[in-house]
């Protein structure tokens, strides 16, 4: 009770109204600045007001201190204004104005990087001191790259996805080798990559389905180049798939492709970049599972590979997107006008709109 009505004050005096912990025209944000998408979960945020989570949460990813699956957004339980946030495979971060990091949800192979193997089901702080600009969640690790450009991973290693020439874990940050400056780094189930500063790509990790793009099917324990020498602006981290927009504006997509996540029309796996065709140039490209978004800069979603089709296709939108995240079979995306928009699998209600109905169109979060 305690509780309750200590909630319910915080919820009077940050927006004026009363609000539940289970959804309702009470927590209705007047926007949401970020979204995003989880392996069965999602996570919105509101700067400056509160951070929400819906979908599974049978790690405390939803991060309401408890492991109930929400259909619809529910507040996270802290005190911690964020700035951005990320979501993984049942778990979510967010990262503060200053650069610190704070976990919660699923902590397989100590990915949270608060030193332990323990789930946590609100926010905790990642260890090691570190400020940083960028992160990502994977499977059963993190990484992510700091304000100086360094980047630094954490969690299982038996692929080699920490990128520090070994396969032993960490529960602690550990730097990636070899002296490369990163803009960004984006890592899905078992590998990673990242643009180096200048725009060449490097990845590392598990290699059983060419998602490194390097021309073998060779783990590799440390960054190893991207072959083609395309210098690209993004770069996203799809299952076992690699996508990412070169300076020219041509999208390239490498790796697996039994779904046709390269969007190339085939389900022919490439082990080096190979073009996306008929598709217009992207701001944005985004990948988790086993398919692929991408973003024009007029705001129009193409996605193509599992509930798409090999070819890419322009989806039905409410409006223009600003931003798209990728979930592991489904992805979010928010509108000029700050609203919420989720589609594809809705086995959990990641979709946040109240059910668990499928929908290839996206649908409005419902908070």
């Amino acid at each position: 009770m305690l509780r309750h009505t200590l909630g319910l004050a915080v919820c009077l005096l940050v927006l004026g109204s009363a609000c539940s912990d289970t959804g309702g025209p009470g927590v209705q944000p007047d926007i949401v600045d970020v979204i995003a998408a989880g392996d069965q979960h999602t996570c919105a945020l509101q700067r400056g007001v509160a951070t929400y989570c819906w979908g599974r949460n049978a790690g405390g990813e939803v991060g309401d201190s408890t492991v109930l699956p929400r259909l619809r957004p529910v507040r996270v339980h802290t005190a911690v204004s964020f700035d951005t946030i990320l979501a993984g495979y049942g778990s979510a971060c967010g990262l503060t104005a200053v650069g610190d990091a704070y976990c919660w949800g699923s902590n397989g192979g100590g990915k949270l990087g608060d030193s332990s193997f323990n789930d946590h089901s609100t926010p905790v702080a990642v260890r090691g001191g570190l400020t940083f600009s960028q992160f990502n969640l994977a499977f059963d690790y993190s990484c992510a790259v700091t304000r100086s450009h360094v980047a630094y991973c954490w969690g299982d290693n038996n692929f080699g996805q920490l990128g520090d020439s070994t396969r032993n874990g960490s529960l602690s940050p550990r730097r990636v080798v070899g002296g490369l400056m990163f803009d960004n780094v984006r890592a899905s189930n078992f590998h990673a990559c990242g643009i180096a500063t200048g725009g060449a790509a490097y990845c590392w990790g598990s290699n059983n389905n060419g998602a490194l793009g390097d021309g073998t099917l060779v783990d590799k324990l440390a960054p190893n180049p991207v072959a083609g020498g395309h210098t690209f602006l993004a770069v996203a981290a799809g299952a076992f798939h690699t996508c990412g927009i070169a300076i020219d504006g041509t999208t390239y997509c490498w790796g697996d492709n039994r779904y046709g996540e390269l969007g190339d029309g085939t389900t022919t796996q490439r082990l080096t970049p190979i073009g996306v065709g008929g598709v217009p140039p992207f701001v944005g490209i985004y990948a988790a599972g086993p398919s692929t978004c991408g973003l024009t800069a007029l705001g129009f979603a193409w996605c193509w590979g599992d509930y798409f089709s090999a070819t890419p296709k322009a989806i039905p939108q409410p409006a223009p997107f600003t931003s798209i995240s990728a979930g592991f079979q489904h992805f979010c995306g928010v509108t000029t006008n700050h609203a919420a928009y989720c589609w594809g699998v809705n086995s959990y209600g990641e979709l946040g709109d109240g059910t668990t109905t499928f929908s290839v169109v996206p649908v409005r979060v419902v908070f």
